[in-house]
């Protein structure tokens, strides 16, 4: 896995097959980044804390008391420019939270090749 631009790149999704399947999309991108993944809110905030996280791609419906959104809330006050991608399957609630921001949203499933782009201009976004 290359690492030449140095940004960390956190996955979280609490299906691990589907966190397999995007971890391994975006390390096959090869845009230079390190990727580390969490299927728990608990592992993911571990991760955050501990790493220099530029870019963080989460599910909004983590299975948990917490979800993606208070995740986001949370590592935010940490580092106000970070990256954030948020995933899910529920058309309903990717509305709601596009209405009232201008965060960056995937409908599941998505393709690798958007997921590519989206990241490709995050990763230009944030300087390389």
């Amino acid at each position: 896995m290359s690492k030449d631009n140095g940004k960390k790149i956190l996955l979280i999704e609490d299906d691990v097959g589907v966190l397999d399947i995007i971890s391994m999309f975006v390390e096959d991108m090869e845009l230079g980044v390190e990727v580390l993944a969490a299927s728990k809110s608990a592992d993911a905030k571990k991760i955050f804390y501990n790493d220099d996280i530029d870019i963080v791609i989460c599910d909004i419906n983590l299975g948990e008391d917490i979800d993606g959104i208070d995740l986001y809330n949370e590592f935010l006050k940490s580092k106000s420019d970070l990256g954030f991608i948020f995933t899910s399957t529920d058309s309903e609630k990717l509305k709601r939270l596009s209405a009232n921001s201008n965060l960056l949203m995937l409908k599941k499933p998505f393709g690798e090749e958007i997921l590519k782009n989206t990241l490709k201009d995050m990763i230009k976004e944030k300087g390389s």
